[in-house]
């Protein structure tokens, strides 16, 4: 599983298409194996009222899990038994048995997940907020920090100046910039930094909603609000090199001039979705990674002082 001329990685692969996908590809045919299905995560306001779904889920991540076990065991055991021997015979049937329990769990996956979609279509959608709306507010500023327009004009920005949707900030040198967002998610900007705010859904009657931002470059330091606690798989910061998902989380992440950078997280948990491999890396509370311009992650460490380190 998984890239094997890397250290072990702490992969959570029962969510993610492209882990699953690899399963079983020594012993069955690949086009079989990569029809596995990623499993759609149920958002909080769907088990209330579908508590099926939940159970059904459950299940199919144990059957992903034995169907790994069975398949690293197969391979174990039949990688290098006698062609036309007793042994070699049995492995045959197991393999067939296999591709049977395989088949029937991809049917199975794509039913539980047409029930999820309609289930989280049937919920009532959280109130968007038009382009340009306000969905938050300057918290703290220091220094050169700047709103830049779509037509490329710079606004000086200062404590209390509203922040629409679709805001792009910029800082300086000496520029350090902090938001409130209507959710009390705070984000915050250290100097040289380069962030948009791409999209921000919020009903405040049911805490729901939805969080994306770019940074493509300096310092970025987000503590998760209300969204979080309600939708934490609707929180993603956007990197050159892969998205981030926190959740209920304190998290830093630094992009360099270079594309070079790292991740820090200090309390929560993220998720990492890696462009480069389509692994997807979590990340737990006290530890960090690293990454090249390239798209390249490190596997996770303790966090360490210092500028990328």
């Amino acid at each position: 599983m998984g890239r094997a001329h890397r250290p072990p990685r702490n992969l959570r692969s029962i969510n993610h298409t492209a882990v699953m996908a690899a399963v079983l590809v020594s012993l069955v045919a690949p086009a079989l194996a990569q029809q596995i299905p990623g499993l759609i995560e149920l958002p909080t306001n769907v088990p209330a009222s579908n508590p099926d779904l939940v159970a059904r889920r459950a299940a199919l991540v144990q059957e992903r899990a034995t169907l790994h076990s069975e398949d690293s065991s197969l391979r174990a055991r039949c990688g290098a038994v006698e062609e036309g021997s007793a042994a070699d015979a049995k492995c045959e049937q197991d393999k067939a048995a296999l591709l049977a329990a395989l088949n029937s769990h991809i049917q199975k996956s794509n039913d539980f997940n047409a029930a999820a979609q309609a289930a989280i279509a049937a919920q009532p959608s959280p109130a968007r907020i038009a382009p340009g709306a306000q969905i938050g507010t300057v918290a703290a500023c220091r220094g050169a920090v700047f709103m830049i327009t779509p037509g490329g004009r710079q606004f000086p920005l200062q404590k209390g100046t509203p922040i629409p949707l679709n805001a792009h900030v910029t800082t300086g040198p000496d520029g350090r910039f902090q938001v409130l967002l209507l959710d009390e998610t705070i984000f915050t900007l250290g100097p040289n930094s380069d962030m948009v705010l791409d999209e921000f859904v919020y009903d405040p009657n049911t805490s729901a909603g939805k969080i994306i931002a770019s940074l493509a470059k300096g310092t970025f330091r987000f503590v998760t609000g209300k969204i979080a606690h309600t939708n934490p798989d609707n929180l993603k910061v956007k990197l050159a090199v892969g998205t981030i998902g926190p959740r209920g989380t304190d998290f830093e992440t630094e992009v360099s001039p270079d594309g070079s950078g790292y991740v820090k997280l200090f309390a929560g948990q993220v998720e990492i979705n890696e462009y480069k491999t389509g692994d997807l890396l979590v990340l737990n509370s006290g530890e960090m990674v690293t990454f090249t311009a390239d798209g390249t992650f490190s596997a996770p460490g303790p966090i360490q002082t210092g500028s990328g380190q």
